[in-house]
């Protein structure tokens, strides 16, 4: 029997509060007015256009909610993101936080009291699961596991778990071996169960080639080990989805079997590039051997 999962994706948002000294970080400013871009106002109006209205299973989003730890932004878009699973109607919307979603400099400490998530920590709705148990698990092991329907499993991970330490963390991703032996475990009683499974990150688990005109540095520390083990434990190809690099990748291998699919930016204007707004459609038919 064929199972299928469709999914809508967009990362790096980078939401901020604009000041007289930030006024063009992104496309996605806190409050926009009539006369600002407003990507969510433009998406639920081409959502609009649809007939029958689009819908998907599942709203993704690998990170970068907000521009440099800027928590009213985070706020705003953490909002929008909910109110957009609503108008997609997805059963679960599924988010990691990123590289700037994090306080890894310290710069909204107040009273010398660092804390790179505790911002995060006090949003609303909570970040980035409804459950105490799964934001718990998440947030102190640095991945949860989620089963949003019968035959998916999603592992959300946290690759900027180390930012906000050392200083070269801040350069990369990065998965510990202790977090991919505790993955393993938590995969092991129903490791073939599930034919549709996901691993969503922020940062890519492998270098990205053709990456301008210098080698790419930001992949995930010990991303390569996560996939063999992911592929070698349920016997099953992974589909990998990320974001961080804003720029829409697809790469593929059989061994490790694995599809990983990076996000374009949805709302960053340098690049001068549209933002992009993803939907795919998974298909796992058992009886094509290909």
């Amino acid at each position: 029997m064929k199972k299928n999962l469709k999914i809508a994706l967009l990362s790096d948002l980078h939401a901020f509060m604009p000041n007289e000294k930030r006024k063009d970080i992104s496309y996605l400013p806190v409050s926009p007015t009539a006369s600002d871009p407003d990507p969510f106002r433009d998406l639920d109006a081409l959502l609009g256009k649809h007939a029958p209205k689009l819908t998907v299973d599942l709203l993704i989003c690998p990170g970068d909610i907000c521009d440099q730890a800027d928590y009213k932004g985070f706020q705003f878009a953490w909002t929008k993101l909910n109110a957009l699973k609503t108008n997609l109607g997805a059963s679960e919307l599924i988010a990691t936080c990123g590289n700037h979603d994090l306080d890894s400099r310290h710069k909204y400490d107040p009273d010398d009291d660092p804390d790179p998530k505790g911002a995060l920590q006090q949003v609303t709705p909570q970040f980035p699961f409804t459950e105490d148990a799964d934001c718990n698990h998440y947030w102190a092991r640095n991945f949860a596991v989620r089963f949003p329907g019968d035959d998916v499993r999603v592992i959300v991970l946290n690759t900027s778990a180390f930012h906000g330490g050392a200083e070269g963390e801040l350069h990369h991703g990065r998965v510990s071996l202790r977090t991919i032996r505790a993955i393993q475990k938590a995969l092991e009683d129903d490791a073939k169960k599930y034919k549709i499974n996901l691993l969503v990150c922020h940062h890519h688990l492998r270098p990205l080639e053709a990456w301008g005109t210098s080698t790419d540095k930001q992949y995930v520390s010990k991303g390569s080990e996560l996939l063999r083990m992911l592929s070698d434990t349920t016997g099953t190809p992974w589909v990998v989805l990320h974001g961080h690099r804003h720029s829409s990748n697809i790469e593929h291998a059989q061994t490790p079997a694995y599809v990983m699919i990076g996000a374009s930016s949805f709302s960053k204007p340098e690049f001068d590039k549209a933002n992009q707004f993803h939907v795919i459609d998974l298909t796992i038919d058992p009886s094509d051997r290909h």
